[in-house]
């Protein structure tokens, strides 16, 4: 009988890969981009955004920080992607984008400096899925 077995080795930021954030105002929203630093193909999953800049659980993977307040991101309840992880070769980068009203419209009418916090859980490919004969 073949089983899963074993959990994913997660790659880790700054070593494996980084992730440069731009607060694009004139399209409203934050463009993403993921590099990859890692000889190994890695793995994310639902925690990297859709093609309409949403996440099912975005609260749990991206803060918008306005001085000392902090706005998590919406979960969107429509999710337009697929449920395979998308993979990123070895050096390769991944875009994507998170629109403003994901956001509470508050965090846009405060003075002061707007970053974004983005986890990701990303993962080696060649670790997700171990299988025992």
């Amino acid at each position: 009988m073949r089983a899963l077995q074993g959990k994913p080795e997660y790659a880790v930021a700054g070593a494996d890969y980084r992730i440069n954030i731009t607060d694009n105002s004139g399209e409203r929203q934050f463009d993403l981009e993921l590099v990859s630093m890692s000889n190994r193909d890695l793995c994310l999953g639902l925690d990297w955004p859709d093609d309409f800049g949403q996440l099912a659980m975005g609260s749990d993977y991206v803060t918008l920080r306005v001085g000392d307040r902090s706005f998590p991101m919406n979960n969107s309840q429509v999710v337009s992607m697929s449920l395979e992880p998308i993979e990123v070769p070895p050096g390769a980068s991944l875009l994507g984008f998170i629109g403003y009203d994901q956001f509470p419209g508050e965090a846009f009418a405060l003075e002061g400096v707007r970053t974004l916090d983005v986890r990701t859980s990303a993962h080696f490919c060649d670790t997700r899925d171990r299988i025992a004969e």
